[in-house]
């Protein structure tokens, strides 16, 4: 979720196949398998303790940025690395028997000198591994099943990370303007399940994530 402190920014969405795959991601799964389940358990258990994280993203530059700020299903808009490890903040798309071709989301915004944004984490970190499912909410049929990625959540530790924003000096390729609502917006075709796109820029920072449950605001200067 991405929040403008300028009402005059402008979002440019990008066509999925002009852009390039994270390093982070995990090709999706499509086989058949046994002992499927047809439900997938609740994650986070009920009652974890987690806590909501802004990163609060000012153009120092001097120069325009383009910040992504909105990515496909199963993506995020930025990367964090743990103790030098990456680890996933959102949950992989799990289409199971009967998936359709993913609709691309990936959007970025303009940043002029001195503007900033929001990007939000809900503090939650996201273990990928492979389940087998089944039955009709999966869209499997009697019989059929298939193996899909699938992840269980867990709060963040108190530690210190490094963030990884995905921010570009030039408009990213295949991005289409729409100053109406803010947003660029990025064509429909050659998206790819189970891959991240964004552009080859980034921004890296360090932060220390606190042991109090309170929410936290983490400054990020674009240079």
């Amino acid at each position: 979720m991405t929040a403008l402190s300028s009402v005059a920014a402008l979002v440019v969405a990008c066509a999925s196949n002009d852009l390039a795959p994270s390093t982070f991601d995990a090709s999706d799964a499509s086989s058949s398998c046994t002992s499927p389940i047809e439900t997938l358990p609740v994650s986070p258990p009920p009652g974890t303790v987690v806590r909501a994280v802004s990163f609060h993203v000012t153009n120092d530059s001097g120069q325009p940025r383009w910040v992504q700020t909105s990515a496909d299903d199963g993506c995020s808009t930025f990367d964090l690395v743990r103790g030098g490890a990456p680890f996933a903040v959102v949950p992989p798309a799990a289409c199971g028997c009967d998936c359709k071709a993913p609709e691309p989301r990936t959007s970025y915004t303009r940043l002029a000198p001195g503007e900033s944004l929001d990007l939000r984490w809900d503090g939650l970190v996201y273990q990928v591994g492979g389940t087998c499912v089944g039955g009709a909410a999966f869209g499997c049929k009697d019989g059929e099943t298939r193996e899909v990625l699938t992840a269980s959540a867990s709060a963040a530790l108190s530690t210190r990370y490094v963030g990884v924003l995905h921010v570009e000096s030039v408009e990213p390729p295949g991005c289409i303007a729409q100053p109406a609502s803010m947003i660029v917006a990025c064509g429909a075709e050659g998206a790819v399940p189970g891959r991240c796109a964004h552009g080859t820029g980034e921004a890296r920072f360090d932060f220390l994530l606190g042991s109090d449950a309170a929410p936290e605001s983490i400054p990020v200067s674009l240079k």
